[in-house]
């Protein structure tokens, strides 16, 4: 087994793995893309990587994930035009699971496997033919990657601090490892998340009372409606005696829903709205729970958690509060 398991063993270092590797993907294309004027060739992607354990629910397979910066040589960007037709990604995220390589484009997007990686580090992948602008061609896949330790923070800055700056709840709850999907009935998963002070926040850290999760994005009108009455759902419940919170997790719109939210949007959204709990940048948590449990993702999403984590209730779509106040009157 390779080393990248090892390192799994150091808890509690200031020490992650780096990973720099080279994976090349050649071109064949089918007669119609040829008589277009597609020609076969190759593009050689370079990876340059770091362990970053801050979303496994990203890639639930992964025994690791590291997020990596890629270049391509501007010698490769016809091959890789003429298979794509697009410009490519400079950001993903790369894993291991039974023996297979993961690879994500977007920065929080979930991983499928890429290909199969032997005990030297040597990526192997099946030939796969796929739609290309000009006809059809057929991609095979093969790389190699160095492993080393290095200093860095494993957590890529989102470990969660002794005490929080914005003054959230500091709780002493297990550490969770899995299972990393939504299920009714069962223990909310974990998640870290920036906030506006620009530190990691644990989603687990906030439990206690009713914990609504509000997975929004900016530029969703039913999203905006959910946080303009969001105050006056909690002053209600809390006026009824009910301890209740309630914390967005905001991605940065519709469109670009796995990128990163800039702290700006977190703070604007919170101001906006003028609402008192953390608004988080989702980190494509709010993706993987939506789609494991609904089967699809839409805008807003919330979930209904019990004092003691375990998710009650779920719902996609906004019309008003009192759906999630007649689930937490039911509950009791």
């Amino acid at each position: 087994m390779w080393a990248w398991l090892l390192v799994l063993a150091c808890g509690g270092r200031q020490e992650r793995l780096s990973l720099v590797g080279d994976v090349t993907w050649t071109a064949s294309f089918d007669e119609e893309a040829r008589a277009a004027g597609a020609r076969d060739c190759t593009y050689t992607r370079h990876y340059v990587a770091s362990e970053d354990r801050s979303a496994p629910w990203l890639c639930p397979t992964c025994d690791l994930q590291a997020s990596a910066e890629v270049s391509v040589d501007d010698a490769d960007l016809d091959c890789y035009a003429s298979v794509t037709g697009s410009t490519p990604e400079l950001a993903e995220r790369l894993g291991t699971g039974g023996e297979q390589l993961h690879r994500g484009i977007f920065p929080f997007a979930p991983m499928s496997a890429l290909g199969d990686m032997g005990g030297d580090l040597v990526l192997e992948g099946e030939p796969v033919t796929l739609d290309a602008p000009l006809g059809r061609v057929t991609l095979t896949m093969a790389g190699s990657f160095v492993d080393e330790l290095e200093k860095g923070d494993p957590w890529q800055g989102l470990a969660p601090p002794d005490s929080y700056a914005c003054g959230w709840p500091r709780t002493e709850r297990p550490a969770y490892d899995g299972p990393w999907r939504a299920k009714l009935g069962h223990e909310i998963p974990d998640g870290w998340f920036a906030d506006g002070c620009d530190e990691g926040v644990r989603l687990h850290d906030l439990l206690g009372g009713w914990l609504v999760i509000d997975v929004s994005a900016v530029d969703c009108p039913p999203c905006q409606a959910m946080a303009e009455e969001e105050e006056a759902f909690v002053a209600q419940l809390r006026g009824a005696g009910e301890e209740v919170r309630v914390v967005t997790l905001l991605a940065p719109s519709l469109s670009t829903a796995l990128d990163p939210t800039e702290t700006e949007l977190l703070d604007a959204w919170t101001n906006t709205f003028d609402l008192e709990g953390p608004v988080l940048g989702d980190r494509g948590w709010g993706y993987r729970m939506a789609s494991t449990l609904f089967g699809s993702v839409a805008y807003p999403t919330w979930f209904l958690v019990a004092p003691d984590g375990t998710l009650l209730d779920a719902g996609q779509g906004f019309a008003d509060w009192g759906v999630v106040r007649r689930a937490i009157e039911s509950a009791q």
